[in-house]
């Protein structure tokens, strides 16, 4: 649990990270590690990434104040088609989601009740092994029923829905219950939080309320608990609270690590832990597999998982996508580097700098880049780092993995996960797949 420190407004976390934590009132307050130990961290971590051969910088440090406007302008450029897509799924998700959550809480979903409804989107039928990313052999995952979105159309967003499915336990269209047997969350409404969402990587809150829709249906009260690295989080928390009386938020203003650690020890609450935007995908396999592991254990029985993941489609959309026309994304590539400029005085001359993205068809990723222009020197003071970059050399970025169906069932199982259900476009650019904790 947390406890005191020493001052009433700050908080230690199992004896190893400081939070301070803002009340602005009743219905929010915010936990944000103690400014010294952030800028301890930016300032070690990105001297151990470009102090190498092979540089990089960590793509969780796009997202200061400028960055996170960035992101936001990207979202709504005519090329960059995930988030639209995904907003159209996520209404989808949200039809379903009161009836699923309902059916989980009252034990009506499980024991035989999660069939594949599609062999071929789950890990291929009895004579057809799937492969994963490696070319392993993949087992037939048991990927919980697939709902796929008819007439869609990821480019305008304009996106209808129905459920196509082989197994007669799913009633058919977004109005229906999503499990037969499943307790509708109006005749079980509770006056208090029965399940709080945990969202990770909240950014501008436009997706959250979609999620918060059904949760509003079954209580009387909500709980929502985002988890971003941008102090971003306190203003779209406070759109939010205009918009919703009967919600309660605490933020946390940390990575994703710390949050996961913090709510482990917070309370005894059902979450429900949302990770969108494909946001899983700047992961290496390694380093996801771990992350899922800890997403995982930190999860308690009852507690629900819900990732959004974006799949492998042709290099002409993703080149788009990540090289817009506009510069808007090579903007925000670039502006990690004005925020090193300005947090560890550093003399960083954008003008010698390149915004790159290539698809690597192999590895099924995105990859982004800054590339030097010129023989340069940079100084980077409150990382001690004098930086000697040769014209033509690259600083690593973001990767950006896409993913086939199979593969997101073989991670979640892998990781421990029960998985229940899988929403996707009818283009099958995105995938949301919810999973529970055994």
């Amino acid at each position: 649990m947390l406890e005191s420190g020493q001052k009433n407004n700050d908080f230690q976390l199992n004896n190893t990270r400081h939070y301070k934590i803002f009340t602005v009132d009743s219905r929010l307050r915010y936990f944000k590690p103690h400014a010294s130990e952030v800028a301890r961290t930016f300032a070690d971590e990105i001297c151990s990434g470009l102090d190498r051969e092979s540089k990089y910088i960590n793509p969780k440090f796009f997202y200061d104040k400028v960055g996170s406007d960035l992101f936001e302008k990207i979202c709504v450029i005519p090329e960059y088609y995930l988030t639209r897509t995904e907003l159209g799924v996520l209404e989808s998700v949200g039809r379903d989601l009161d009836s699923v959550l309902a059916g989980k809480l009252a034990d009506a979903v499980g024991s035989g009740r999660t069939m594949v409804a599609d062999r071929d989107l789950c890990g291929g039928g009895d004579d057809d092994d799937a492969k994963n990313g490696d070319g392993d052999d993949v087992e037939n995952y048991d990927c919980g029923d697939v709902t796929t979105s008819g007439d869609g159309d990821a480019k305008s967003g304009a996106v209808t829905y129905g459920v196509y499915t082989n197994d007669d336990e799913i009633d058919g269209g977004g109005d229906g219950a999503a499990f037969k047997g499943a307790v509708p969350t109006t005749d079980r409404r509770s006056k208090d939080t029965v399940i709080r969402l945990v969202e990770l990587g909240s950014g501008s809150s436009l997706k959250t309320r979609l999620l918060l829709e059904p949760l509003f249906e079954m209580q009387d009260r909500t709980e929502y608990f985002p988890i971003d690295i941008s102090d971003i989080l306190a203003e779209s928390s406070e759109r939010l609270l205009a918009d919703y009386d009967n919600l309660e938020i605490t933020g946390i203003i940390d990575t994703y690590e710390g949050g996961l650690e913090f709510l482990r020890t917070y309370d005894d609450k059902r979450n429900l832990i949302a990770f969108l935007g494909s946001s899983y995908g700047n992961l290496s396999p390694k380093d996801g597999a771990r992350f899922l592991r800890d997403i995982q254990s930190a999860m308690k029985p009852g507690d629900l998982f819900l990732i959004g993941l974006d799949m492998v489609k042709d290099v002409s959309v993703l080149k788009s996508a990540y090289d817009d026309p506009g510069g808007v994304t090579a903007a925000f590539n670039l502006n990690v580097l004005s925020r090193i400029n300005a947090e560890l005085d550093a003399d960083f001359d954008l003008a010698n700098f390149a915004h790159r993205a290539d698809y690597n068809a192999d590895a099924q990723r995105v990859e982004m880049h800054l590339e030097s222009l010129c023989d340069q020197s940079v100084v980077i003071s409150k990382a001690g780092l004098e930086l000697h970059l040769r014209s033509g050399e690259l600083i690593h970025t973001e990767n950006s993995y896409k993913y086939r169906p199979d593969q997101v069932c073989s991670m979640l199982d892998s990781a421990g996960f029960e998985l229940l259900h899988m929403w996707m476009d009818s283009l099958q650019y995105v995938t949301l797949t919810l999973a529970a904790a055994p």
